[in-house]
Order: C-alpha cells, then structure tokens, then sequence
C-alpha cells in the first residue's frame, strides 16, 4: 500500500530544510576558514640599482721643503751689505768696519767714448783687506780750481750741449769760458746708463763689493748744487736757466 500524498509532504519538507542547513553550514565554513588563514607575504618589487662608481683618490703630493726666509736687509737694501765703511781708506783692516771706498773717475773707466778701461777698479780690489768689501764711487764731476777733472773730454763735446759758462774775474788767473758736464742732456743720460750696466754686468757676484754709488753732482755728490767749490756756480746756474728755463736749476 503507498503512502499518501499527505504523508510524503513532511519528509519532503524535512528534506529541504536540511539541504539548506548543509549549504549554509558549508558556506560558513569555508568564510571561517578564509578569515582564519594569513595573508601570503608580499614580496618586494626590486629596484634596478646604477652600479656604484668607485671615486677616485687624488695623489698625495709631497710637502715643499721650508725654505729660510731672506733677511730683511737684503730685501730691503738689494746687494748694499749694511756697516760703518772707511771713506777714504779701502785697505783699512780695523774690526769695526765692513770696509772702504773705492773712488774713480769716468774719465779713467771710459777716456774714450765706448772704450772702457777696468785696470784701476781692479787694482784697487786688489788690496782689500781679506774679508772687508768695497763700496765703488764713481765721480762724474770733479774741480780742481775751475777745471772739470773727472769728466771725459769727449763728454764735452757739443753734441751733448754743453753748459758754457763766462768764469767771472774772481777766478784768478786765465778765467774764461768755461764748459761744464749737461747732465740733463739726453745723450749724456744714454751714456751713463750704459756705463752703470756695464759695471752692473762685470762685477756682479763679486764677494770683495758691497755696493756701488754714483752721483752725478761735483766730487761724487748725489745733487750737483750748490755742493760745489767752483768759483763759477753762479755763472753755471745763469747758463741752465737760459737752456732749460726757471725749471732746470730745480732738476740739479
């Protein structure tokens, strides 16, 4: 005998019911599972990296050797070796000095023009004393009454305008014209600077000179008035003003 329609409408029911219940479960089971697991680990994207450049090192240059600092003398005073020198005396031996002049004359070093003659410079070193030096004073212009002594003849020649001066009567005996060195003339000028720097070229280096003056007034002085015993000074200052004017007596 089958059942009835009525009958099988509970199971069927039941059924249903835990059908659901399975799938539900089955749902809620795999949600637990996924909220339980951790995340897999993130791995990090890598970076390409420039290859590292080693920097390069300079070399270590050696230290320059101290050198001693010049003493303040030869700076300030050039080859001039500073100390108390005998005016007059070159071969004088005393502890004290540091040694003597020497004094020439133009005339002696250059009698003729461009000829020069180094015999009584030479000499005269000489004889210093071992040790001592010698201070060269060249004497352009030197009198010996109203005569020029120490100027080469040819210095005098009228191509270097020189200075011509009316001695007056006071001179003595035989007072006339007179010529006298234009140290303000161009060509002059020319010569004596060559004759420094042939003196310069020769007796650089010597050991026996320790300075070399020259001056361009009378007997060896660096201004040539009034520094002069020439009875005729007057009538030489009279001639340079009417060459070169008021200005020119100012230049001596």
């Amino acid at each position: 005998m089958s059942p009835s329609a009525s009958s099988r409408r509970p199971v069927l029911v039941l059924v249903v019911i835990g059908l659901v219940l399975l799938m539900v479960g089955l749902s809620a089971a795999l949600v637990w599972r996924w909220w339980r697991l951790p995340p897999a680990p993130v791995s990090p994207t890598p970076t390409a990296t420039a290859p590292m450049t080693p920097t390069p090192t300079r070399p270590i240059s050696p230290s320059p050797t101290p050198t001693a600092p010049e003493p303040i003398v030869q700076v300030i005073l050039g080859s001039l070796v500073p100390g108390v020198y005998e005016a007059y005396d070159h071969r004088n031996t005393g502890a004290e000095l540091r040694g003597g002049m020497i004094e020439f004359r133009w005339n002696q070093v250059e009698p003729t023009r461009n000829g020069y003659n180094w015999i009584a410079i030479d000499q005269a070193l000489a004889q210093m004393p071992t040790g001592k030096r010698a201070i060269l004073r060249l004497l352009i212009r030197c009198n010996s009454g109203n005569n020029e002594i120490c100027t080469p003849t040819w210095a005098l020649a009228d191509e270097f305008n020189p200075i011509v001066a009316s001695a007056p009567a006071a001179c003595g005996f035989g007072a006339s014209l007179q010529k006298h060195l234009n140290y303000l003339d161009e060509g002059i000028q020319r010569e004596l600077l060559e004759l420094i720097r042939l003196l310069g070229r020769r007796y650089n280096g010597d050991a026996r000179i320790g300075g070399i003056e020259v001056g361009i007034g009378y007997n060896g002085e660096a201004s040539p008035w009034p520094m002069t015993g020439l009875c005729d000074k007057e009538a030489q200052n009279n001639a340079y003003v009417a060459a070169y004017g008021e200005s020119g007596p100012r230049l001596w």
